[in-house]
């Protein structure tokens, strides 16, 4: 029981991060903390096969997918478009 609470509180962890680091993101280009919804998503799915549908197992799955598919507003609306180098031809 107590290893379940302990992968709760992981997750909550991470999503927790994952949600604060709009207002910490400096150069949005380098967004290293944006693996941690992933992880969250992949330790949930793992947690709900592991010790079965309990009350926060369904809860988290759902709150782990939509932080993996949220875009940060501040990348999303910001209007500026992410120009990419082209490629040179090999020519």
């Amino acid at each position: 029981m107590f290893d379940s609470f302990l992968t709760y509180m992981l997750i909550s962890a991470m999503l927790i991060i994952s949600g604060f680091r709009i207002f910490f993101i400096r150069i949005p280009r380098y967004d290293t903390p944006a693996i941690l919804p992933v992880l969250a998503l992949i330790l949930s799915v793992a947690a709900f096969f592991i010790w079965g549908a309990t009350p926060y197992s369904i809860a988290y799955l759902p709150l782990s997918f939509y932080f993996f598919s949220y875009e940060p507003a501040s990348n999303a609306s910001s209007g500026r478009k992410t120009h990419h180098r082209p490629l040179r031809n090999s020519i």
